[in-house]
């Protein structure tokens, strides 16, 4: 094999932060799954009624462990100045029956967003990452080019298997969607957005956020 001289920097690349064994109580699984849910308007899955169910006593310590992993990848990894606030707009759980999917889609009015997994098991649906058509790589999304296989410099879309206590993190814009729920068993994650506020910018360009 030729000895690799060069290297390959993923510049301009759409990080998402990924983290394993992010601790939950068995008082906060029962809590959140006993909270009434409805039908989502695409019949494909059911939401909590309530979209702020972490800002409730009963999951407090689940969402302090969420605030501290959003700290890390947005102050320690993307180097965000500390004198932003990143903090939480809303949450909600999602429960995805067998049949169940969810459609590729984004979250608005927000700046940061994440999904949690508590109860999935090997087949209740994988989540996929898919890149906006406009987004420009290498080669632009018109021109369709065939590989001998895919990779994070290459890829159109990406796909994780979702583990429990498992947490991701994401830009809003990115898509993502998630497969069938091929179990009996029903799938629960929760779903959450961030936004900012303090002081942006600098000199005249400052615009401070309250």
């Amino acid at each position: 094999m030729a000895k690799v001289d060069y290297k390959i920097l993923p510049l301009f690349s759409t990080p998402i932060f990924v983290k394993e064994n992010l601790p939950i109580t068995e008082e906060e699984i029962n809590y959140l799954k006993s909270t009434k849910f409805q039908r989502m308007s695409s019949e494909n899955g059911d939401y909590s009624i309530d979209k702020y169910v972490l800002d409730n006593p009963q999951t407090q310590k689940l969402k302090q462990h969420i605030l501290h992993n959003v700290n890390r990848f947005v102050f320690d990894e993307l180097k965000v100045n500390s004198n932003i606030e990143f903090y939480m707009t809303n949450s909600w759980v999602v429960k995805h029956s067998k049949g169940d999917w969810a459609q590729n889609h984004v979250h608005t009015n927000c700046i940061l967003s994440g999904i949690y997994y508590f109860d999935v098991t090997d087949n209740s649906g994988d989540i996929h990452f898919a890149k906006e058509y406009n987004h420009t790589t290498v080669f632009p999304m018109h021109l369709d080019l065939d590989y001998t296989e895919w990779n994070l410099l290459n890829c159109k879309s990406w796909s994780f298997k979702p583990k429990n206590n498992e947490l991701y993190l994401f830009p809003p814009w990115l898509g993502h969607s998630v497969s069938d729920n091929e179990s009996d068993l029903d799938r629960y994650s929760i779903a959450f957005n961030f936004y900012v506020k303090g002081k942006i910018g600098s000199q005249e360009y400052q615009l401070e956020i309250k």
